[in-house]
């Protein structure tokens, strides 16, 4: 039995939700981290998942991991206080507003942090090919600015 919290009540935490539910001999969700009462109470009533107010109510059912499921603003200050206590983190997108912040966030895996994020965008079908032809040289040397994709800056 796998256990995994959730923070954050939007649309992509039904995701994880509907997952739980269909597969309830592999996963349990011990608790929810969600901020609007009326919210809670839906989550509560429809999923069936106990709510929480805090982080520390949260951990206190002892997840395996967490599931972030937030705003741009919000998700990477989460991330980090979940990472500073140990947890390991699945990322619902978007994990950061900015490059920096996308770097903070591999300091803080380069230390340690167990932190996934939950992309799937580069499979789509466009954009696959679209990454293919970047790296297939007929566009010659491909240079990134970002060292997101590789973990250095240089070409495809």
């Amino acid at each position: 039995m796998t256990k995994f919290s959730i923070i954050g009540a939007g649309w992509r935490s039904e995701f994880f939700l509907r997952i739980a539910r269909e597969l309830p001999d592999l996963f349990e969700i011990p608790g929810m981290l969600v901020r609007k009462p009326e919210r809670a109470e839906e989550i509560r009533r429809n999923w069936g998942v106990k709510t929480c107010t805090t982080l520390g109510e949260v951990l206190a059912g002892k997840p395996d991991f967490v599931v972030t499921s937030l705003s741009w603003d919000s998700n990477p200050i989460f991330m980090r206080e979940l990472a500073e206590r140990g947890m390991p983190v699945l990322s619902e997108t978007p994990p950061a507003r900015s490059v920096d912040d996308l770097l903070a966030l591999m300091d803080l895996m380069n230390a340690g942090a167990k932190i996934q994020v939950a992309e799937q965008y580069f499979l789509q079908p466009l954009h696959a090919a679209r990454i293919a032809e970047a790296g297939s040289g007929r566009l010659g040397e491909v240079f990134l600015k970002c060292p997101c994709a590789t973990g250095t800056t240089g070409s495809v």
